[in-house]
C-alpha cells in the first residue's frame, strides 16, 4: 500500500498509476475506488481497463450498476454502487458471486458494500487538492 499520496496535476498523470494498478490486479483481482465526485475514479478505471487489454468503450455503469468487459486477462467487472442505499441491494445484483468468481472486479463507491469486500481488496483513494490537483493512494 502506498502510504504517501501521489499528487497529480492533471488526469493525464494517471496513466503511470493505471499501469501500476493493472499489474497489481493480476495478483489481487478486487480493487475499490473511493473519492468525491470528479476525482477521476471512472477515468482511472478506464485507463486500467486499457492496460488490461479491454477493447471498445469503457463507460461508468451508473445506471446498470455493473458493466462486464472481456480482456486477455479474463473478464473485467466494473461496478458503480453510488445509487445503492443498502448492502442488501448489492447482494440483489449478485455482488458476492462476482467477487467469488476470480474475475477482476473494479468497484466505484464501495462503501455500501464494504463488509462484503475480500480482506485483500486493494483500496484506492482519490481526493481533490489545492489548485486543481488530485491525490491518490492505495
Amino acid at each position: 500500500m502506498m502510504e504517501t499520496p501521489l499528487r497529480l496535476k492533471d488526469l493525464g498523470a494517471l496513466q503511470e498509476v493505471a499501469l501500476e494498478l493493472a499489474g497489481i490486479l493480476r495478483q489481487k483481482p478486487v480493487m475499490s475506488f473511493s473519492g468525491d465526485l470528479g476525482t477521476g475514479k471512472t477515468t482511472l478505471i478506464r485507463m486500467i481497463c486499457r492496460e488490461l487489454g479491454v477493447k471498445g468503450e469503457v463507460d461508468s455503469p451508473s445506471f446498470s450498476l455493473v458493466n462486464e468487459y472481456d480482456s486477455p486477462s479474463g473478464r473485467v467487472c466494473h461496478f458503480d454502487l453510488y445509487r445503492l442505499k443498502t448492502a442488501e441491494e448489492a447482494l440483489d445484483i449478485g455482488f458476492m458471486e462476482y467477487l467469488d468468481s476470480g474475475d477482476i472486479c473494479l468497484i466505484e463507491w464501495p462503501e455500501v458494500a464494504a463488509d462484503f469486500l475480500p480482506e485483500d481488496t486493494v483500496r484506492v483513494f482519490l481526493a481533490h487538492e489545492a489548485e486543481g490537483e488530485r491525490s491518490i493512494r492505495w
